[in-house]
C-alpha cells in the first residue's frame, strides 16, 4: 500500500477532464530540481489556467491547446523548505506529444529569479512574468493525479 501511495506521488497531475490519455494525445509539463547533498532546488507548477495544484513534485499533463502556468521556486535545505515569494507566469500553446520544463535561475527571495518553459524537442524557450498575462479562464477540469 505504501509503494501505491509513493507511486501516486511521483505520477504527474492531470489537468483535464475524462480517461488517461496516451503521451501522443497530451503535452507534459515537468519540474527542474537538482540535489547537492543536504541542499537542493526545484523550480515547481504551482496553478494551471487559474487552478492552485498545490506544490507539484512531479509536474503536469495537459490536452492540447493554450494554457496559462504558473511555478515558483524552492529551496530545501537539510529539510527545511522555503517557497519563492513570486511565482512565475507564462501562456503557451501545448502540442500533444511533446515535454516541456519549466526552469529558472536567481535568487527566490525576489523578483530578480528569471523563468522559463522550455520546449524539449526543440529548445525553445519562452520567458515568464511575475504577473498573469491575463485572467485565467475558467477550467473544466479538476485536479486528478494520473491513474485515477
Amino acid at each position: 500500500m505504501l509503494l501505491v501511495a509513493i507511486l501516486a506521488a511521483c505520477s504527474p497531475l492531470r489537468a483535464y477532464s475524462g480517461p488517461q490519455r496516451p503521451d501522443t494525445e497530451i503535452a507534459t509539463v515537468e519540474n527542474d530540481f537538482a540535489i547537492y547533498g543536504f541542499w537542493g532546488w526545484s523550480i515547481r507548477v504551482v496553478q494551471v489556467d487559474g487552478v492552485d495544484v498545490g506544490e507539484l513534485d512531479s509536474g503536469v499533463e495537459l490536452l492540447p491547446g493554450e494554457h496559462t502556468i504558473a511555478f515558483t521556486y524552492f529551496s530545501d535545505t537539510a529539510g527545511m523548505v522555503m517557497r519563492g515569494r513570486h511565482p512565475c507566469f507564462v501562456t503557451f500553446e501545448a502540442v500533444a506529444g511533446r515535454r516541456y520544463e519549466v526552469s529558472g535561475e536567481g535568487s527566490m527571495f525576489d523578483t530578480s529569479w528569471r523563468g522559463w518553459i522550455e520546449d524539449l524537442s526543440t529548445g525553445a524557450r519562452l520567458g515568464c512574468a511575475h504577473a498573469p498575462a491575463k485572467p485565467g479562464r475558467p477550467p473544466d477540469w479538476q485536479p486528478a493525479p494520473v491513474g485515477t
